[in-house]
């Protein structure tokens, strides 16, 4: 289809609030697919429609290794959020080369960032969520903090969180066994385990849950997917 252009701070149209979808029609489906093209073409993980200029509640994210995986919504609601460690960029202006900005300075600083996820907001901003090993924590804050001490990045609050740990479920085949994502999720329910981010690629889902139900976690998926009779 197309890239489009995206808009740019402080255009007033990403702070106005968009129209809910009615329907989904062949206009709506036109859209996502230039979304996805737009987001291709950036890089990025995610995009929302006011982002390009279309008022209406559509985004799409794309948080696969390999990409090609991209999730299409309309009318997206927000059930849970939050975030192995969870750092956190908090409300970074939805600015060209802000994501190259933070993560520079990381890779500089020798962090090993994991799970990266970028949520939009309505005011045009977004908020940055990545994961990285906890020993790296002290370094990495220093690291962002700097950044924005020397201007190159701006952010309204840095929020670590240690008490989380990450389970993956990894498989060649996962692709092509429909119902993968459903089990795993269901078992981690069932157990009144809660999912607080989700990234995914072709081989792998990964979750990240409080730390203190990692062990009841791994048994829990070892057993849905009948990993004790491998």
């Amino acid at each position: 289809m197309a890239v489009r252009r995206c808009l740019l701070w402080p255009d007033t149209r990403l702070r106005t609030r968009a129209a809910p979808v009615e329907a989904i029609t062949d206009e709506i489906r036109a859209i996502w697919t230039d979304m996805i093209d737009t987001m291709e073409a950036m890089p990025g993980v995610g995009l929302a429609a006011p982002q390009i200029g279309v008022m209406v509640r559509l985004a799409v994210v794309d948080a696969s290794d390999a990409r090609g995986l991209a999730v299409r919504m309309a009318n997206p609601d927000i059930l849970h959020a939050s975030i192995e460690l969870r750092s956190h960029e908090e409300a970074s202006p939805n600015l060209p080369g802000v994501s190259a900005a933070i993560f520079g300075p990381l890779s500089e600083a020798g962090v090993n960032v994991d799970m990266i996820v970028q949520n939009i907001a309505e005011d045009g901003r977004t908020d940055m969520t990545f994961s990285l090993p906890v020993d790296q924590v002290a370094r990495a804050g220093k690291a962002v903090q700097a950044a924005k001490d020397a201007g190159t990045i701006n952010f309204h609050d840095l929020i670590a969180d240690e008490g989380v740990s990450k389970v993956s479920v990894v498989g060649i085949g996962m692709r092509s066994h429909a119902g993968v994502a459903a089990r795993m999720f269901k078992a981690l329910s069932d157990e009144g385990i809660n999912i607080k981010v989700i990234t995914t690629s072709e081989i792998k889902i990964s979750v990240l849950i409080d730390r203190k139900y990692m062990e009841l976690a791994v048994q829990t998926l070892h057993d849905a997917f009948g990993l004790e009779r491998a």
